[in-house]
């Protein structure tokens, strides 16, 4: 199960989130990608990888995240700030 979550939130795991990080990123994200193939054993490590792993994605992955923030934003206030059903 892929993770979405900002600021100290409770993971996003509905099924709707789910399917939305499956098509934004398609197949950049998966169980078995670099970025879960090693456990980093502290936090400086893993804060040491990010810069790594972000240079690395695809400028289309992000394109796409950044595009369709909008919609997903609208849909957020709309549901003042509630659960709302992904399109």
């Amino acid at each position: 199960m892929r993770t979405s979550q900002e600021g100290g939130a409770l993971p996003h795991k509905s099924e709707g989130t789910q399917e939305w990080i499956a098509r934004i990123f398609a197949n950049t994200i998966s169980e078995d990608s670099i970025a879960c193939a090693k456990p980093h054993s502290t936090v400086e490590a893993l804060e040491r990888y990010f810069p790594k792993a972000w240079n690395n994605l695809p400028m289309d992955i992000i394109a796409r995240a950044v595009d369709d923030f909008p919609r997903r934003l609208k849909k957020g206030i709309e549901a003042n700030g509630g659960h709302f059903k992904q399109d």
